[in-house]
């Protein structure tokens, strides 16, 4: 392991990283104050305990990129725990240890190369379980301390990652953990300690400001929608959501939120006109084939191992007590995702770790029965090779978005310095941007960017005023201020 750990050295080197997602760009820079000045301690999606803490090391040094470098050492100790998992276990092969050692590196590769708090909660979550099972089992003497550490941290970052690797993983828990007076304590324990952080972030986040509450409130309706079933649904029922056919499409574009129109009375209209999406879904053929489609294409590379692993598991290990476990395994495996789906959406940041984690998971069901064949070697070389071509792909487009990025950025500067520059969401160029370095100079001022759950934030009407926005009268400066200039999006069919 220390190896391939030795590897990640010249990786961090040679290679252009970037932000993960356009929301973790957005959430360093409210908590860094790279627009403002001031380090704000409140943030939407992560817990209030996260956001305070990584504002609060920002106060302490403002020169460190602490949100890049917090997840990037929390993926690292994830990942480093569960390979240790299985290396220690006597009943996986040493080749085979090999090849989910291989794939737990290329997670690592991938992670560093768009590092995003979704992922690093998910697979921090992973680690905790797969470390208590494992402790569960053998009877570690570090008992619950440092399971539980794994899943509080999950927790802290994004909560809902802890459910979603828990769907993914609970089989291995029914089918291999041993039930005794011991295991049950262990198990109450880490519920218990979940419960009191979850108790503590509730206390933190009631002294956070009316503002940021209510955002908060309006973005987790606002989630529901954006890029989701509810969204077509929407349109095929406009008259009962009480929308207009224009506020569908700014809705759909923009995303944004005002007290007065776009607001939570607003959109609670077209929640409830559009329940049937999850009381009735579409489970048509073609319905079902576009989720498989969606998810196939956000796994890309990581899928393609899966196949390659079982061949190797199969070459030479059996399922031991786990007969029928192991076809359970992989039944709730296919209806989380289809779960998701179908009401939610499948993206990279989430089935790509929950991936990762099954595979190792999977690991863990198995036991050796036969000697080594020449043909793991080779799986393990394929691995390797399909490894290096995907993450160098990978690594040219960071490349050529950086460049492109720096391009457009001095073209902005050189002719529209005195303008203020709107561009909608999928023109955003600000996330390709080293995360784990500080900047010395400062993001372009006066490109506000829109069709984003950061537009008309707390956060984005502070920067506006920087600037001289009247944010009283937002909506008539947008449309008749001079200064103004909006960039059309690259994309048909948009407002």
């Amino acid at each position: 392991m220390l190896g391939l750990l030795s590897l990640l050295v010249p990786v961090f080197i040679l290679t252009n990283p970037i932000y993960g997602t356009t929301d973790d760009y957005i959430i360093d820079t409210w908590l860094n104050g790279y627009y403002t000045g001031n380090f704000e301690n409140e943030a939407i999606f992560v817990t209030s305990i996260f956001s305070k803490l990584i504002s609060s090391l920002y106060v302490y040094n403002s020169t460190i990129a602490w949100y890049g470098l917090t997840l990037l050492i929390v993926t690292i100790a994830s990942v480093a725990t569960i390979s240790q998992v299985i290396i220690n276990s006597a009943k996986i092969s040493r080749q085979l240890k090999f090849i989910i050692l291989l794939i737990l590196f290329s997670f690592t590769v991938w992670s560093y190369l768009g590092i995003t708090y979704t992922a690093t909660a998910i697979i921090s979550a992973v680690a905790g379980l797969l470390l208590l099972l494992n402790n569960i089992n053998n009877k570690d003497r570090f008992g619950i301390i440092f399971p539980i550490i794994f899943l509080c941290i999950s927790f802290i970052i994004r909560p809902e990652t802890l459910l979603g690797a828990l769907l993914v993983l609970y089989p291995l828990y029914i089918f291999k953990a041993e039930i005794n007076r011991k295991s049950i304590k262990q198990i109450f324990l880490t519920f218990i300690a979940l419960i009191c952080l979850f108790l503590v972030n509730n206390l933190v986040e009631e002294r956070d400001s009316r503002e940021i509450k209510q955002y908060r409130e309006w973005t987790k309706k606002v989630q529901m929608f954006a890029g989701k079933p509810r969204m077509d649904a929407a349109s095929r029922v406009i008259g009962e959501t009480g929308w207009t056919p224009t506020e569908y499409n700014l809705f759909k574009d923009l995303a944004y939120f005002d007290e007065q129109n776009f607001n939570g009375e607003w959109i609670d209209k077209a929640l409830k006109a559009t329940n049937f999406v999850t009381t009735k879904p579409d489970l048509s053929f073609e319905n079902l084939r576009n989720v498989l489609n969606k998810y196939v294409n956000s796994t890309s590379f990581f899928l393609m191992l899966l196949p390659l692993l079982l061949v190797a598991i199969f070459l030479r290990h059996g399922p031991g007590i786990m007969k029928l476990g192991l076809l359970f395994y992989f039944i709730n495996f296919g209806l989380v995702h289809s779960y998701t789906g179908l009401f939610l959406h499948n993206v990279p940041r989430v089935t790509i770790p929950l991936l990762v984690g099954f595979m190792a998971g999977l690991m863990l069901v198995f036991e050796k029965k036969q000697e080594v064949r020449k043909i793991e070697v080779m799986l393990s070389v394929l691995i390797a090779l399909f490894g290096l071509y995907y993450l160098e792909n990978f690594n040219a487009q960071n490349r050529d978005k950086i460049i492109s990025a720096k391009e457009l950025s001095i073209s902005i500067n050189e002719q529209l310095k005195s303008k203020i520059l709107l561009i909608h969401g999928n023109q955003e160029y600000s996330q390709n941007a080293n995360p784990f370095k500080r900047s010395p100079t400062q993001a372009d001022q006066n490109v506000f960017m829109v069709g984003n759950w950061d537009t008309f934030s707390p956060h984005w009407e502070k920067r506006a005023l920087n600037i001289g926005f009247d944010t009283g009268e937002i909506i008539r400066e947008l449309t008749t201020n001079p200064k103004i200039v909006w960039a059309g999006p690259t994309i048909p069919n948009t407002t």
